[in-house]
């Protein structure tokens, strides 16, 4: 045998004992991959210190380092300075733009936290769908990358904002960052809810085989995510309607919470977990529209109207689910 093909051979054994020692040795099994991409997630965002830094960037209404230099409403970009800082950074509601009421970015963030780690335990598995784990994975790779941009602009703000003093045109800079975080917060908000409907997809196919069975905090935090989903990604001057629709599935995660219950006589937990899980397994595509909706036509289809876009088959446990929810 010619010198070059025993090599070639003794590569060939090498590249196959590796690939050997990796596949049975090294490598991840399937079962514990979605937990483990999870809990980088979590562990990632946490060493970023990204709460803490936009709770500490929420106390500095000020420039340089001076609590008597606050920012003013009196020049334009002082204006629109503080009314970025609202919609992201208000520790309550968020009032304006007609009826509207919602949270900002911060604390719709706290509840992406919240859900995120609710769901880690049930990311582990021994029935693993390939599609759905690949899904899942390039959804956090997706929110990682964008926590990452969201950190920089953090830091482009406060490292711009602890150095002026105050001029028209450095306002104006300081307005251009703003809007930047803004910008890559709302980005980062649309990938959370990305990666909330990937877990839940994840559990229900590669932990129980297409064969979930929503419970309510579940389905709060489904819709949830498809209201977040929604208000992240429209359009930014129609951002308060969709933010408002947000809030009110908020109000019933924080009523669920306190123990209060959200059913009545005619729509009770029953007829709603029916109608959720009715639409979540067959009629997924029904739910992503009634959150597409804006908030005049989802209180029209709770009350039975305005439900020509959805299948008749569908239509009642959207009057259900959205009734419950408060449209």
């Amino acid at each position: 045998m010619k010198t070059w093909v025993k090599i070639v051979v003794a590569i060939c054994v090498i590249v196959v004992i590796c690939f050997g020692i990796w596949a049975f040795f090294i490598k991840e099994k399937d079962e514990v991959q979605a937990y483990s991409k999870t809990s980088e997630l979590i562990d990632y965002k946490q060493s970023l210190g990204i709460s803490e830094k936009l709770n500490d960037l929420a106390d500095m209404n000020y420039l340089k380092n001076d609590t008597t230099k606050t920012i003013s409403s009196s020049s334009t970009a002082g204006s629109e300075i503080l009314e970025c800082r609202r919609l992201m950074l208000s520790s309550g509601l968020v009032t304006g733009y007609g009826d509207n009421q919602f949270y900002s970015y911060i604390v719709m963030e706290e509840y992406v936290d919240e859900i995120i780690e609710y769901y880690l335990p049930y990311t582990k598995g021994d029935k693993v769908k390939t599609k759905s784990l690949s899904s899942l994975k390039s959804a956090i790779n997706t929110y990682i990358k964008s926590l990452k941009k969201l950190d920089e602009k953090i830091d482009s703000v406060v490292d711009y904002q602890t150095v002026i003093e105050g001029s028209d045109v450095e306002l104006e800079v300081l307005l251009g960052y703003y809007e930047q975080l803004q910008t890559q917060y709302r980005k980062s908000l649309n990938c959370a809810s990305d990666v909330i409907v990937s877990i839940m997809s994840y559990i229900d196919k590669s932990i129980y085989s297409d064969d979930f069975l929503i419970d309510v905090k579940s389905a709060l935090y489904d819709a949830f995510a498809r209201a977040l989903s929604t208000s992240s990604s429209v359009e930014s001057k129609l951002e308060p309607d969709y933010a408002n629709d947000v809030r009110v599935v908020m109000y019933r995660i924080q009523e669920v919470k306190a123990g209060k219950s959200i059913f009545t006589e005619q729509y009770d937990e029953y007829s709603f977990l029916q109608s959720y899980n009715t639409l979540y397994n067959n009629y997924s595509d029904t739910l992503d529209y009634i959150f597409e909706c804006k908030n005049l036509e989802k209180a029209q289809m709770s009350a039975g109207m305005s439900l020509g876009n959805v299948k008749e088959k569908a239509q009642k446990s959207v009057i259900n689910v959205l009734n419950v929810l408060g449209f």
